[in-house]
């Protein structure tokens, strides 16, 4: 195989491809991240990241530009026919982060393109990705390209689905002296359809979420936005209406070319996930990539990508599919009778922390995965179990393997991957949210997630 001039071609210059260019550059490989506009988005765009994603901003070093830029909200109240019927909070969960941090994409992408640099990338602007065989650079392609992704169509991959009935309705607006907190999220539901409000980090702004029937494609005037809040608008930064498509390709990747984010999926806007799915899309790749370019892992392990992100962006897709029926549906008694049976299962603490943990992402997990090591000797511990995100790591940068030694173990295994080593006493902080009341040993990717656990080694861990 003739010598590739750099490891990976980046395709996109998004907040997924930013991602996946400063992961794969702190790993040591070298990059080239390419994208077709002249310049860098300066709208809000998207706005919610979940914690899962602050999580991964920490191992990139920039969590604390984007939590300076942004707005923590940790509540969101749910209303139907203007009567309030349920609320949950993020504080409830046992996380770092127990919130949402509103912030533009505009700024999200401002501060990775200024890590990007520190790490000595940069953005080739103006540079459209043509095909596949004027390829002659890199061992890998990653198409980071969007919802048209050009990459997609060059690998003649289908993107199946269908388009929403809806058309969505976004706008930022200036709202003084507005009534409610400008650090919750408030949704409202009655038969005309839904009504978002979002505060923006900018004091009064607020961005608003609306819904309207296929048929109906309004302009978002001051006046028709007037009348959906039922409030006066000082001013409208930016507004904008659009549908949206549910869509999947069947793999995620094709030999050497990898699809991440809304190049592979894209689906509603219910819960704020796209944007995170994506980042975490590239994630998951990124480990992946560099131990196969050193050499410490086969080629197969780069199977995995697929086999662990095409379940979680199937079940996204699906989940928010069945949330947007539900709040646009034409039925108003299937409305009414869901928003009641919600209504109800919001006063119970455990419904409201599931609910609440599904929109941070810290659920997702992949223990059904073949990097997940399970064992029967430990089917009945009660801590998190491989596949699992590990409990919170103060400070964690590493792009290592890290293995967690609780007590003295009896064993400590060798292992063929690049590998950081925590001694902890039963005693340490940690030692409760991973269930080690006696000696044991964690192993965790270089993701966050745990690859496997055990009481007791007796045997080499293989790659």
């Amino acid at each position: 195989m003739p010598q590739k001039n750099i490891d990976v071609l980046i395709v996109g210059a998004g907040p997924t491809g930013l991602t996946l260019a400063c992961e794969l550059l702190r790993h040591g490989l070298k990059i080239r991240l390419i994208d077709k506009l002249p310049a860098a988005t300066t709208q809000s765009r998207a706005l919610a990241l979940q914690a899962r994603s602050l999580d991964i901003f920490e191992k990139l070093g920039v969590l604390g530009h984007m939590l300076d830029k942004g707005l923590p909200v940790d509540t969101v109240h749910l209303y139907e026919n203007g009567k309030q019927i349920g609320q949950t909070s993020f504080t409830d969960l046992p996380i770092a982060y127990p919130f949402v941090l509103i912030i533009p994409q505009a700024d999200t992408e401002a501060i990775l393109t200024k890590r990007l640099q520190e790490l000595g990338g940069t953005i080739e602007r103006n540079t459209p990705f043509i095909n596949l065989q004027d390829n002659l650079e890199a061992r890998w392609i990653v198409g980071c390209d969007g919802a048209h992704s050009t990459v997609r169509h060059a690998l003649g991959l289908p993107f199946k689905g269908t388009r929403f009935s809806e058309n969505f309705g976004l706008a930022d607006v200036s709202l003084p002296n507005f009534p409610f907190s400008h650090r919750e999220i408030h949704a409202f539901i009655n038969a005309k359809g839904i009504l978002g409000i979002i505060p923006l980090p900018t004091p009064h702004h607020f961005r608003l979420i609306m819904t309207f029937p296929n048929q109906e494609t309004p302009e978002l005037t001051k006046a028709l936005l007037e009348s959906t809040l039922q409030f006066p608008i000082e001013k409208i930064i930016w507004a904008s209406l659009f549908s949206i498509h549910r869509r999947i390709v069947s793999h995620f990747s094709k030999g050497p070319v990898f699809l991440c984010g809304d190049a592979a999926h894209i689906h509603s806007p219910a819960g704020g996930q796209g944007l995170n799915i994506g980042i975490q899309d590239a994630f998951n790749l990124a480990w992946k990539l560099a131990l196969v370019h050193t050499g410490s892992a086969s080629p197969k392990l780069l199977d995995t990508y697929h086999e662990e992100r095409h379940p979680v962006a199937r079940h996204t897709l699906w989940a928010t599919t069945l949330a947007t029926f539900f709040i646009s549906t034409p039925y108003p008694w299937l409305r009414d009778l869901l928003f009641r049976t919600l209504g109800k299962l919001f006063r119970w603490r455990f419904f409201r922390r599931r609910f609440s943990a599904a929109l941070a992402e810290t659920k997702t997990h992949y223990r059904s995965s073949s990097l997940s090591r399970h064992s029967l000797r430990n089917l009945f511990w009660p801590g998190p179990r491989p596949g699992d995100l590990a409990p919170f790591l103060e400070n964690d940068s590493e792009t290592r393997f890290i293995l967690l030694v609780f007590g003295n173990p009896d064993y400590l295994p060798t292992f063929p991957h690049p590998l950081a080593i925590r001694h902890l006493p039963l005693d340490h902080v940690l030692a409760l949210p991973y269930r080690a009341s006696k000696p044991c040993l964690y192993l965790i990717r270089p993701d966050g997630y745990i690859a496997l656990r055990s009481r007791r080694f007796s045997h080499k861990l293989q790659s």
